[in-house]
C-alpha cells in the first residue's frame, strides 16, 4: 500500500459479473519512539537541540512535552525530529512525557525527558 486513503474494491466474477464498490480506508501507521537524544539534562545545562528517534513521523508533526506543543520542531526524514529546548525551561528537576502527534491525529507512545539536579560540588 502506498498511501494512506481510500479505494473502492469491487470483486469481479469469473463469468465477468462485478460486484457494486465498496470502500475500503487505508490508515497511515502510528508515529514510534525509539528513543530520545539526549535522554536527560541537568539544570543549569544550557539550550540544547532534542533528537526524536523513531518511525513514521509525518510532514508537519508537533513534538509534546506532556500535553503541551514543544514550539519549533522540525521533521527532518520519517524517522528522526528535532526540537530546540531553551536554557530557561530546563532550570528545574522534572521529567516530562515525550509524545510525537501527526497531522493525522495520531500519537505516539511516551518516552521520558529528564532534567536532573546539578551536580553540587564541596571544596574544602
Amino acid at each position: 500500500v502506498a498511501a494512506a486513503g481510500t479505494v473502492a474494491i469491487t470483486v469481479t466474477n469469473m463469468d465477468g459479473q462485478v460486484s457494486m464498490a465498496a470502500n475500503f480506508t487505508i490508515t497511515a501507521p502510528a508515529p514510534q519512539i525509539a528513543g530520545l537524544n539526549p535522554d536527560f539534562v541537568r539544570v543549569g545545562g544550557g539550550a540544547i537541540v532534542l533528537t526524536i528517534n523513531g518511525a513514521n513521523f509525518q510532514p508537519g508533526a508537533v513534538v509534546l512535552g506532556g500535553i503541551n506543543v514543544i514550539p519549533n520542531s522540525v521533521v527532518v526524514n520519517v524517522g528522526q525530529i528535532t526540537v530546540p529546548l531553551a536554557a530557561n525551561v530546563l532550570q528545574a528537576p522534572i521529567v516530562v512525557q515525550i509524545t510525537v502527534r501527526n497531522p493525522d491525529g495520531q500519537v505516539s507512545n511516551q518516552s521520558p525527558f529528564e532534567v536532573k539536579p546539578s551536580l553540587k560540588r564541596s571544596f574544602s
